[in-house]
Formats: C-alpha cells, structure tokens, sequence
C-alpha cells in the first residue's frame, strides 16, 4: 500500500511538482509508512489529522481474536472496537457517521496484522528520513489513538504537534474551519 502511493505520487509530480500529502488516522499511518519508504524528498509536505501511529489498548480478548483468525483462520473478519462517537458528538455529524456506509466497522486479521507491522515501522523510523514539513494534528478527545505517544513522536521526527480542544477523532468533521487554516498555513510554507 505504501509503495503504491508512492507511485501515485510520483505520477502526481508530473503535473505538480510540490506534492502536499494528507492523512487521516489510518491513512495518516499510511502516509508516514510512505514517507519511511523513501518519498520525503517528493514531498513538499505532509499532515497527519489524527493519525492511527499508537492505537488506544484494546484489550486481550481482541488480540486473542486477531491471533486466532491469523493461525486458525477463524474468524475470517473481526468487528472494530470503534463506535461512530469516538468520530464526533456533533449530532448531524453524527448522523453523518452512522449512516455512512463507507465506515469500517470490520478488518480481517490480516489487516490488523499488517497495521500493526505498519505502526511498528512508522515508530522505528528515522528523523532523517522524515518529510522536511511535518505537522500532525491532534484531537484533545480521542478515543481511538494515543495523543502522548503519537505527539512524542512526531517531534522526535522534528515535526510539529497542532491540538484542537474540544475535538474528537474526525478533525475534519469537528473543527472543518480550524484544519483548513491549518492546511492553509501549512502548504504555505517555503519549500
């Protein structure tokens, strides 16, 4: 998954020579994933809202869970310990996320595992090979990922650490305002 963004990105350079890359709690993992593969020096940027890097512990019964579908095969999919208010407490957003119908609600065990490996990869990584412009994003009510350990090591990656009070995991539901200013000033940056 990492390498086909990174194609992507290099497609993209092709009709715009600064890339500005986005991600958004799994897909911010996947982003910095990238980024670890080598596309910092492609990158005129990169922001992570929320990004899934230290998930929350989720109890021994769901890595039994994830451990028996990975050897056993059973189960073939697991149910996410994720419920539509860990995005929002915002009641049309809320509507919103419950009803759409793109939310993941479950993951084979080989996703998780793979996740898992992505987030042990992106927590090894190297400063140097961190994009040059780095900010991550965080909500100051997320139930989902670990805002100490993603907010550590973001700056060890010499990067900047943005907080919006008040928000829970979807920033861009939340606070839509706040994180296109943010966005705005962080793709102004001199690269």
């Amino acid at each position: 998954a990492a390498s086909d963004l990174g194609d992507a990105i290099n497609a993209g350079r092709t009709l715009a020579p600064n890339v500005h890359l986005v991600g958004m709690s799994w897909g911010g993992l996947l982003a910095l994933a990238a980024a670890a593969d080598g596309l910092t020096g492609r990158l005129a940027s990169l922001t992570l809202l929320t990004p899934a890097l230290y998930s929350k512990p989720i109890g021994l019964a769901f890595v039994i869970k994830v451990a028996s579908g990975l050897l056993l095969r059973r189960p073939r999919v697991i149910e996410l310990p994720v419920v539509p208010e860990d995005f929002t407490k915002i009641p049309e957003k809320l509507t919103f996320v419950r009803n759409d119908l793109l939310r993941a609600k479950v993951a084979t065990p080989g996703f998780l595992w793979e996740t898992m490996l992505l987030q042990q990869r992106v927590r090894r990584m190297s400063p140097a090979r961190a994009p040059k412009h780095l900010t991550v994003a965080l909500s100051d009510i997320d139930t989902l990922i670990d805002n100490g350990k993603t907010a550590a090591l973001a700056e060890r990656l010499g990067g900047r650490v943005r907080h919006f009070p008040g928000t829970r995991h979807s920033l861009a539901l939340e606070d839509p305002q706040g994180v296109a200013a943010m966005l705005h000033e962080h793709v102004g940056l001199e690269t």
